[in-house]
């Protein structure tokens, strides 16, 4: 029995190690060099608050950072068009799913100080941990009746090609990652769907 349970809490710490440092990665943090770091502590922990009290769509949440951080990088370049409004309009519209402005702002600085090319880096990282597609039941159920019941492929096989690359940013991939413009609280689903 002692066997067991000892492997059951390595299995435990394993697992609990893996997550922290999935959680620091999809925010573009390095946990080896940063997990020491106060600021950087409190910037992940004050996010899982935000997630677990907020509920956003967790996918968008973490996609509509990695928009944040473009623009962010493109006011410090110049390159963006109209400065100061893009990343205030980009927030406005995606309050739904971004924490609150005083948060971005940490975040976004931290990762400005960390020196020279640590918001390429940080992009970078969060775009290899943060899918653009995640399945959305809605459309798998839409593409399935579309191919079941009037022998039509097109959403099937653009469904598809979006599964194949989770990855890719691209506009299928944005156009399917969208919820279901009315929710799906209450969906159910059941086993072989």
């Amino acid at each position: 029995m002692g066997i067991a349970q000892d492997l059951l809490q390595q299995y435990r710490s394993q697992v609990e190690h893996a997550l922290k440092r999935m959680h620091w990665m999809k925010l573009g943090l390095d946990p080896q060099r940063y997990s020491s770091h106060e600021e950087a502590c409190s910037l992940v922990s004050d996010w899982q608050v935000w997630l677990k009290e907020s509920r956003p769509d967790y996918g968008l949440a973490y996609l509509n950072l990695e928009e944040i951080l473009q623009q962010a990088m493109q006011l410090d370049s110049g390159t963006s068009s109209n400065q100061g409004q893009d990343m205030e309009s980009s927030m406005r519209q995606r309050s739904v799913d971004l924490p609150p402005k005083g948060w971005v702002a940490r975040w976004i600085r931290f990762l400005k100080e960390a020196g020279d090319g640590a918001c390429l880096s940080s992009l970078a990282m969060m775009q290899n941990q943060n899918p653009a597609m995640i399945p959305r039941n809605h459309l798998v159920e839409h593409a399935l009746d579309q191919k079941v019941l009037h022998d039509r492929d097109a959403g099937w096989d653009e469904l598809l090609k979006a599964i194949h690359e989770p990855y890719q940013r691209s506009e299928l991939q944005r156009r399917l990652n969208q919820p279901p413009p009315l929710g799906d609280a209450g969906y159910c689903t059941f086993c072989g769907t």
